[in-house]
């Protein structure tokens, strides 16, 4: 059984009845923070306004209008949050925080509260520019807001009822004056778009325009714009019967015929002046040809000059009306055509000299192009002071200037070029002769040497001293290659003897074979001998071709001697030529081949027997041996192709390897019983994984096998050290089970039981022969556990089921309470009473127990809410008759002359001190040319009187203070009459 807590406040209590009375009457109550907490989370909505009741932090209640969703404590927390501000707005003395507070205002008729009455204009004209609705701003203007404001509110105003309202209510003359200017401006507007009347003024606006038409000067621009002036007159007046519609008619048909005899004059002008300025264009036209034909060296300028001269009589006298050529044109162009004659003589005269002298131009180009140098300088010459002598005017020679420099530079180069070149080539034969000397060939050093004489001879002469080194120089090697040639030449005589005896020795040698059986022997020797005599050298011409003929004809009797020999080499050779075609056949069907080491075996013994076949004729043999190398080299090609993937096989499985054994080794650094799966896979893997290189695959096993040795090796002893550590679990669920007594928390004892559960688990695998013995001991403990577990949650299902009996009784009943009178006082203390009854009785199952308790709630909000929704607006209610009642007595005190004064402590007072301080200002202003006035005060005071009888109850607590204040401003004013009692309120008529 609990206990209570004793020091626990009554606004915490169980019951709402006591949380509500804590919450009314104790003055030591709640902290505004527990204040929101209540307000957002007690069940009671009486104790959650009773907790709104106390709250007054502005802060705390903005925040509980946004946090809230419950619909009616949610408008009044935000009703108390805007009354607060409206205050504060009010009363404000400084403009610091106005704009924070206005912002978090969200009632209208309360913002215009602000702007009406507020102490400060800057808070009356922030909180009216949020006001857009014209009743509220209608309100501002008859509140004493001042001029700005009410000017302000009159600005936003354009109903006529309300205009005409505050034509008389608005607070001071200016507002009234404002009212009254406005409404008669609307009025002016209203008569001023009155349709007809625009439309009979617009007429006569048109006919107005109509009859300066013939008086513009913009003739086409007032033409364009005659139709839209007469569609305008038509939309005006469809049916034509305004008064004045003929005069309009005649004035436009006026201009009409006027701008047409404008436009018939303008034409004939127009036609004259185009055809004169055609004619003087003409003129000018003929003077500017014939300008630049003058200077103009074309063949055809006289005969365009011509043509001009007859163009210009013939459009002299074209024109009929005695139109043509002014005199200063006439004058030009005499002046032009005697300019061009004369310059046109001076340029044919020119060009005849120029074509002389280009000829002779030519004719030097000729010159030093054969090489004629002299003639050339001689003509050139001639040229230059022909062409110093001449003054070219009219055609241009500066191409002539530039021909003749570049001539005379051109000599000039050739000249050198020339002497350079004889220079070079003289050089280039002592460099021949010097090298003919260096690499002396005895049977072509005579023929150079006798080239290179002739060359030297034929070159043309240097100037004196410019070529003595080089003719010492050619002179001395010509000498020395001479001498070398008949050093030579003596001794090829010696040679040609010693070749004589050399080749007379092979004929004998070869006349020995006649006697010779062996007809192999002999064929080679025959080979070897005509080998030999082309070796040896020449020989005496004069016994040249004797000892030819007779050294050829002893090898072609002999030869004739070994043509059965060669007959039976040719069968041999066509055998060897039919096995090396068999060879190139099984070389070309092994080639594709994917027996890589059979057929290399059998290739290479193909490639050995080819070698020992005996030679056959070049051509064919070369042909066969290529077709066969072809067919070795595709299938070695293939074969390399196949190792490389190979190879590239081999290391893509020696990484996969490599990776396999880093992933066992890193297993080994954290060893877990559970990683024996991991271990397997990892083995499954290496035998799915393909050879490694050969080098590289026994190491890489080694590594692998050993990581997974050690890790079964520790498994093995992890399993063995397991038995006793799961031994010790079995003998713990063991006790906790035997310990099981009827007063046991058997949920304690099951938590338990699934803490050894778990322990179970993160112990590793024991020996397969002790596993299921084991398991089956900590298992049997286990279920008895969870069955005593189980029956005693069917024994709380039992009594559940009871409470939702109970429970769905008392909610059925609550529905027929609320159902039947929701407003009677005797409804509420039933359900109160059910209330407790609910709290008493237990959970229901826990499907069902949530949604009962939120219907339950639900029900009890809808009812209670619903009564204090009523107090809530009738407390509304009474604070504004407060407020108005406060107002009056404010009024008939300033009237009566006394103090202000403060009500009642300050508690539930409606009106600010500040709001007094500006009631009474305007009050004294109004009262201020009023005073001496005694029938007007005496009707404000009856006005009092009646307004105090029509306002309703206010606030008990404030009401006897109230009309005890009332009362005694009724005394003082009547008290200053003569024998005049101040009327009776309607409460004082029925009490009395």
């Amino acid at each position: 059984m609990g206990l209570f807590n004793l020091s626990k406040p009554k606004w915490q209590h169980k019951s709402a009845e006591v949380r509500l009375a804590a919450l009314t009457t104790e003055s030591d109550g709640p902290s505004p923070d527990e204040l929101v907490e209540l307000i957002s989370d007690d069940p009671d909505p009486r104790v959650r306004l009773a907790a709104l009741d106390r709250l007054a932090e502005l802060p705390l209640l903005s925040l509980l209008a946004e946090k809230l969703t419950d619909g009616d404590i949610k408008k009044t927390v935000t009703l108390k949050k805007d009354t607060l501000l409206k205050q504060k707005l009010i009363g404000a003395q400084t403009p610091d925080t106005f704009r924070e507070d206005l912002a978090g205002l969200t009632d209208p008729e309360m913002k215009a509260e602000v702007a009406g009455y507020a102490h400060l204009p800057e808070i009356r004209m922030a909180s009216l520019a949020t006001i857009n609705d014209e009743d509220l701003l209608a309100r501002v203007a008859q509140a004493p807001c001042g001029k700005e404001a009410t000017q302000t509110a009159l600005a936003g105003i354009h109903r006529e009822d309300l205009l005409q309202l505050l034509t008389t209510k608005a607070s001071g003359k200016t507002g009234r004056r404002l009212a009254s200017e406005k409404l008669a401006a609307l009025d002016e507007e209203r008569r001023r778009n009155d349709p007809d009347t625009q439309r009979q003024n617009r007429l006569l606006e048109l006919l107005a325009i109509a009859s300066g038409l013939s008086r513009t000067e913009l003739w086409d621009k007032t033409d364009d714009e005659l139709p839209a002036l007469r569609q305008e007159w038509q939309s005006l007046d469809p049916t034509g019967n305004h008064p004045r519609k003929d005069e309009f008619e005649t004035l436009c048909a006026a201009f009409e015929e006027q701008y047409r005899s404008i436009c018939s004059a303008r034409a004939v002008e127009k036609e004259k002046a185009e055809r004169y300025q055609a004619l003087i264009h003409g003129f000018e036209e003929i003077c500017r040809t014939i300008e630049g034909l003058t200077g103009s060296q074309a063949d055809d300028a006289p005969q365009k000059m011509a043509e001009a001269v007859r163009s210009w009589h013939q459009l002299a006298t074209s024109d009929s009306t005695g139109l043509g050529p002014t005199t200063a044109l006439t004058k030009k162009f005499a002046q032009v055509e005697q300019s061009f004659r004369d310059t046109h003589q001076k340029i044919e005269r020119e060009k005849n000299i120029l074509a002389t002298m280009l000829a002779k131009i030519k004719e030097v180009s000729d010159l030093i192009a054969r090489g004629q140098l002299e003639q050339a300088e001689r003509t050139l010459v001639d040229l230059e002071k022909t062409q110093g002598d001449q003054n070219f005017r009219h055609i241009p020679v500066h191409d002539l200037d530039l021909r003749l420099t570049e001539l005379r530079t051109s000599l000039s180069e050739t000249r050198a070029t020339a002497l350079q070149n004889i220079l070079n080539e003289r050089t280039r034969i002592c460099e021949a002769l010097a090298h003919l000397q260096q690499d002396f060939t005895p049977t072509s050093a005579e023929q150079k040497l006798k080239d290179l004489r002739q060359t030297w001879e034929n070159l043309g002469s240097l100037g004196p001293g410019q070529d003595e080194d080089l003719l010492t120089r050619y002179t001395s090697a010509v000498t020395q290659i001479s001498e070398m040639i008949d050093a030579f030449q003596h001794e090829r005589d010696w040679q040609l003897w010693a070749n004589l005896t050399l080749k007379n020795q092979l004929i004998a040698r070869v006349k020995d074979l006649d006697t010779h059986e062996n007809l192999e022997l002999v064929y080679h020797e025959i080979r070897e001998a005509r080998q030999a005599w082309k070796n040896i050298g020449p020989i005496p011409p004069k016994v040249s071709q004797k000892k030819w003929l007779e050294f050829d004809q002893t090898c072609n009797r002999n030869f004739e001697r070994c043509k059965p020999y060669l007959d039976e080499l040719e069968g041999k050779r066509a055998a060897a030529i039919t096995r090396r075609e068999e060879i190139c056949q099984r070389a070309e069907e092994l080639s594709e081949s994917s027996e890589w080491q059979k057929t290399t075996d059998e290739l290479k013994a193909l490639q050995g027997e080819w070698k020992d076949l005996l030679r056959g004729r070049r051509g064919e043999e070369e042909q066969l041996f290529r077709r066969f190398r072809k067919a070795c080299d595709a299938f070695f090609a293939r074969r390399q192709s196949h190792l490389e993937q190979q190879d590239q096989q081999r290391e893509g499985n020696l990484k996969d390897k490599i990776a396999l054994c880093e992933q066992a080794e890193q297993l080994l650094t954290d060893l877990k019983a559970d990683e024996v799966t991991a271990f397997l896979d990892l083995q499954k893997r290496w035998k799915t994984i393909g050879p490694a290189p050969r080098k590289k695959e026994a190491p890489l096993w080694t590594r692998f096998r050993s990581a997974c040795d050690t890790f079964f090796n520790w498994l093995d002893e992890q399993r063995r050290e397991n038995i006793s550590l799961k031994e010790g679990l079995c003998s713990e669920v063991e006790a906790l089970a035997k310990g099981i007594t009827p007063d046991a928390d058997l949920k304690e004892v099951a938590d338990q039981a699934k803490q050894l559960q778990q322990q179970w688990k993160e112990i590793g695998p024991v020996p397969h022969d002790l596993q299921e013995s084991l398991w089956q001991r900590f298992r049997a403990p286990c279920d008895v556990i969870f069955s005593a577990l189980q029956q005693q949650y069917e024994v709380e299902d039992e009594e559940r089921s009871s409470n939702q009996t109970i429970k769905e009784s008392l909610l059925q009943q609550a529905e027929e309470l609320v159902e039947k009178n929701l407003d009677d006082k005797e409804t509420a203390e039933d359900l109160k009473a059910l209330q407790q009854k609910w709290q008493e009785t237990g959970p229901a199952p826990r499907e069902h127990d949530g949604g009962l308790n939120r219907q339950f709630r639900a029900i009890c909000n809808a009812f209670f809410e619903g009564r204090r929704q009523q107090f809530a607006e009738l407390r509304t209610e009474r604070n504004e008759n407060l407020k108005k009642k406060e107002i009056l007595c404010l009024r008939l005190e300033n009237i009566v002359g006394s103090s202000i004064k403060s009500g009642g402590g300050g508690r539930g007072k409606a009106l600010t001190l500040a709001e007094e301080l500006k009631q009474a200002m305007e009050d004294n202003f109004i009262l201020a040319g009023r005073r001496d006035e005694k029938n007007g005060l005496d009707e404000d005071v009856k006005k009092i009187s009646q307004d105090w009888q029509k306002i309703g109850a206010v606030p008990r607590e404030q009401e006897q203070h109230l009309n005890k204040r009332y009362k005694s401003a009724m005394d003082r004013y009547y008290k200053k009459k003569s024998n005049k009692k101040p009327p009776q309120t309607a409460k004082e008529a029925s009490a009395s």
